[in-house]
């Protein structure tokens, strides 16, 4: 009877033990499975985070893209006005030449005109001399037909 009873206390104890081991055991599932929840979620939190950072990355890359296009296009734009420009230049001092031809021509034709004006006052006073001079012979030869005239009246 006491080996019994003995035998009985004894295999209450394990079975509370067991108890309390499958207690420890469902507290660990349940643990383990909460962890498990856990990882997953921090998982697709992660996998979220990677998508987002991807639509960021190619976003970024897009727009690296456009600004590197808008670069070229500026590049090349720069480019066009500095031809442009040189074009410009080219045609400023092509007419500045051209502009400098014609003054010198025109400051040569002004010489010749001033030669010319020279020429035909020197002419003009040649002109006038002779003039007066032909005029003071007809005055002599008016003088001397009145004298005369006068010589015959007598």
């Amino acid at each position: 009877g006491d080996l019994q009873a003995a035998k009985t206390a004894m295999l209450a104890e394990i079975k509370k033990e067991w108890e309390e081991k499958d207690e420890i055991i469902n507290d660990l599932r349940t643990k383990l499975q909460i962890s498990n929840k856990e990882v997953k979620d921090i998982q697709a939190a992660k996998k979220d985070e990677l998508a987002k950072i991807k639509v960021e990355s190619e976003k970024k890359d897009e727009i690296i893209s456009d600004l590197r296009t808008e670069l070229q296009n500026s590049n090349k734009e720069v480019g066009d006005l500095q031809a442009a420009k040189t074009a410009m230049l080219a045609e400023i001092k092509k007419v500045s030449e051209e502009k400098d031809e014609i003054i010198i021509d025109l400051r040569n034709k002004l010489v010749i005109s001033n030669n010319e004006v020279d020429n035909l006052q020197a002419a003009k006073r040649d002109m006038l001399a002779d003039n007066k001079k032909q005029l003071a012979d007809k005055d002599e030869m008016i003088k001397d037909l009145r004298s005369e005239l006068q010589f015959s009246d007598r």
